[in-house]
């Protein structure tokens, strides 16, 4: 993922994905204590943000065809150069 997965503070950019698909179903709880702020989180916030994680992911992939998208293009463009030269 592009952006806050390269920041320098997430050590764990993939555990971190893989707790949203863990905590929301597989244990009972109202509150979270996510470490910064100075608040309690709910249940329901930790699913919000599950949600605002798949987003990403979505728009990763979406982003990642478009550069293949891209690549292709370059490579279709010089290959039809190429054969004009020949």
């Amino acid at each position: 993922m592009y952006g806050f997965l390269y920041h320098p503070f997430v050590k764990d950019a993939a555990g971190f994905i893989k707790a949203h698909d863990i905590g929301p179903d597989k244990y009972d709880f109202d509150k979270f204590v996510g470490g910064h702020l100075t608040r309690l989180g709910t249940k329901n916030a930790v699913v919000i943000q599950k949600e605002f994680i798949d987003d990403l992911n979505i728009l990763e992939n979406w982003f990642e065809y478009l550069l293949f998208l891209i690549n292709m293009k370059q490579i279709t463009m010089c290959i039809i150069l190429l054969f004009n030269m020949i």
